[in-house]
């Protein structure tokens, strides 16, 4: 009776339901077959909704789901998606457009003198050159033209950089007060060193307390005056070895001073706090 029914289901019945059919049917055969008892044919065909209301059942938003009905005709259904995936393509759009907004304000670091002159130069040496020569083969022309600058034209580059310097300063200054809370939102996220390092530089600007040295700069600072014949690295491993054989009470002053240095730096955070309510 199984088979029977199985190859009465009617022709109009989507494709689905007659595979789900066709599995269940043989499950049960092979059941009763193993257990010696007839089969007893209990399946249910399942129900089979319009592929449109599939595509929309696997939407999990709730304003899909708020949009069904069991009722509704394909069309409708698929009416109902084609203007929710036009209003998020639009939503998509405009996240973009502040994301590019947000990532034209953040404020570019400057080049230094030599990045100066190579930026004003780059493409004139190029030109000079062989045609489709690379990057790194036009560096040493670059380097040797630099090397043999005029003192006029290095100090007109000096006065250069010093501009865009303080522009930069500015831009620094100013950049924080010109973003929206959706653009600081995705600055915060995708670009996380830069904001940090951007908001340390204009700490800086606006003249943070500087952190006191600690005891053994302290004792390096006034010990390495009679070593100015011995290079950098000599110093620092001579001073070195000598600050590990000093005696506690020989350490003692620059520890004491360290502790007065620290003291009044934690009333200068406190005054520079006040004095600038809008950055802390």
């Amino acid at each position: 009776m199984s088979i029977f029914r199985f190859v009465s289901v009617k022709a109009w019945e989507p494709l689905i339901c007659r595979k789900g059919l066709l599995a269940q049917t043989t499950l049960v055969n092979r059941l009763a077959t193993e257990n010696s008892k007839p089969a007893e044919m209990n399946a249910v065909v399942p129900e089979c909704k319009p592929k449109a209301y599939h595509l929309l059942s696997r939407k999990q938003n709730s304003s899909f789901t708020n949009d069904y009905s069991s009722h509704k005709t394909d069309e409708e259904i698929s009416k109902t998606l084609s203007d929710k995936q036009r209003t998020l393509a639009t939503v998509s759009a405009e996240m973009k457009d502040i994301h590019n907004a947000a990532l034209k304000k953040l404020p570019r670091k400057p080049p230094g003198l030599f990045g100066l002159f190579v930026k004003e130069n780059y493409s004139k040496v190029k030109a000079e050159m062989i045609p489709g020569i690379s990057a790194r083969e036009v560096m040493p022309a670059l380097s040797k033209k630099w090397r043999n600058l005029s003192n006029k034209e290095k100090e007109r580059l000096k006065q250069k950089q010093h501009t865009i310097q303080e522009r930069y300063k500015q831009e620094v200054l100013s950049f924080w007060k010109e973003l929206t809370t959706e653009e600081r939102a995705y600055l915060d996220e995708k670009q996380g060193p830069k904001m940090r390092q951007l908001a340390k530089d204009r700490r800086h600007l606006l003249g943070y307390p500087k952190s006191p040295s600690s005891p053994f700069i302290l004792f390096v600072q006034r010990s390495a005056e009679g070593l100015k014949s011995a290079s950098a690295i000599e110093r620092a491993k001579m001073l070195g070895q000598k600050w590990k054989k000093m005696s506690a009470e020989d350490k003692e002053e620059y520890f004491e001073e360290n502790r007065k240095a620290h003291a009044q730096y934690k009333k200068d955070i406190i005054k520079w706090k006040e004095e600038h309510s809008e950055v802390a």
